[in-house]
């Protein structure tokens, strides 16, 4: 291997060592309730939008591969490539973070609705208590409890991958020197 492949796996390497997998239960999705009257936040445009915490600071996803919005995940793919041209058996790290990305992209879309429905009981509550079951209630607090643990699972799998795609570009940067 030329240098300036060695180089791309060592920078690709250490790159990757410096990701991070932090379990936020998709925190992102969390509907604002206002403090004084513990009602979720709301604004009427159409129909009624329920305010979130919002991504974390961009500088954060960056670095944050276990992110539903991170490009930080690419760096994988790019290690994953890079591998596969030295013929390294990684299809199932491959399949691995494929199938975990995704699984990360669907429970992201679930706790926005969940969250959703959350709020518009707790309004419910507030403003049609004749209405209002607090068995629902329960149920979308435990709906959403399930998806946060269901995203920590995805979590422990990519930082599995991670640790993998560590191992295996140390192997080829150790047999290229």
């Amino acid at each position: 291997m030329n240098g300036d492949k060695l180089n791309k796996f060592i920078d690709l390497r250490n790159r990757i060592k410096n990701l991070k997998t932090v379990k936020c239960r998709l925190n992102h999705e969390r509907v604002l309730i206002d403090k004084q009257t513990n009602l979720p936040i709301s604004q009427s445009v159409p129909e009624t939008v329920f305010e979130r915490i919002g991504f974390c600071r961009p500088e954060i996803r960056r670095e944050r591969i276990s992110c539903g919005h991170t490009m930080a995940r690419y760096i994988l793919e790019d290690a994953l490539t890079l591998l596969e041209c030295e013929e390294s058996d990684i299809q199932d790290l491959r399949n691995d973070l494929n199938e975990t990305a995704s699984r990360i992209h669907a429970l992201d879309h679930e706790k926005g609705f969940a969250e959703k429905r959350l709020a518009e009981l707790i309004e419910k509550k507030h403003f049609e208590p004749e209405h209002f079951l607090p068995e629902d209630l329960e149920s979308a607090k435990k709906e959403i409890t399930s998806i946060e643990r269901q995203h920590d699972l995805c979590i422990e799998k990519i930082a599995d991958v991670r640790a993998s795609l560590i191992i295996e570009l140390q192997r080829v940067i150790e047999k290229s020197i």
